[in-house]
C-alpha cells in the first residue's frame, strides 16, 4: 500500500520551524491572558446566598488548571517539533537552509500575531 503523502526537507521544515512553534506560541498567548482575579468580578455588595466572592475558589481552580494543560501542552509540542526535526536529521531529511528560512517566517507570524492562514501564505 503506498502513501499519497509527500515528505521532503521542505514539509518537515514548515511542521518543526513554522507550524508547531506557531501553535505553541499560540497556546502561550492563550494562557497569558488568564489573569483574572477575585476583584475582577466577582465582588458582590451582598451575599444573595454566595460568598461575598461568589463563586471564586472554583473559578480559581479551573483557571489554574486551565493555566497549566495550556503550558504543558505548548511545552508538549515544542518538544515534539525537536524530536522529529532530530529524527529528520538522523535520516538525512533536513535543511539548514530551510529551516532557517522557516524560523524567520515563523518569528515574522509571531511578532505580528498572524492567525489567518491567507495572512502568512505571502511570507512563505
Amino acid at each position: 500500500m503506498f502513501s499519497a503523502v509527500s515528505v521532503d526537507a521542505d514539509t518537515i521544515a514548515r511542521i518543526t520551524e513554522l507550524w508547531l512553534p506557531s501553535i505553541a506560541a499560540d497556546l502561550r498567548e492563550a494562557e497569558s491572558r488568564l489573569t483574572v482575579t477575585s476583584a475582577d468580578g466577582f465582588h458582590r455588595s451582598t451575599d444573595v446566598g454566595l460568598a461575598p466572592n461568589g463563586a471564586w475558589a472554583e473559578f480559581n481552580a479551573l483557571q489554574s488548571r486551565t493555566s497549566s494543560l495550556l503550558t504543558g501542552l505548548s511545552t508538549d509540542i515544542e518538544d515534539a517539533g525537536t524530536k522529529l526535526e532530530d529524527a529528520a536529521k538522523l535520516i538525512g531529511m533536513a535543511d539548514e537552509s530551510i529551516n532557517q528560512r522557516y524560523r524567520a517566517v515563523e518569528r515574522q507570524v509571531e511578532d505580528r500575531n498572524l492567525n489567518d492562514p491567507d495572512d502568512v501564505l505571502p511570507l512563505l
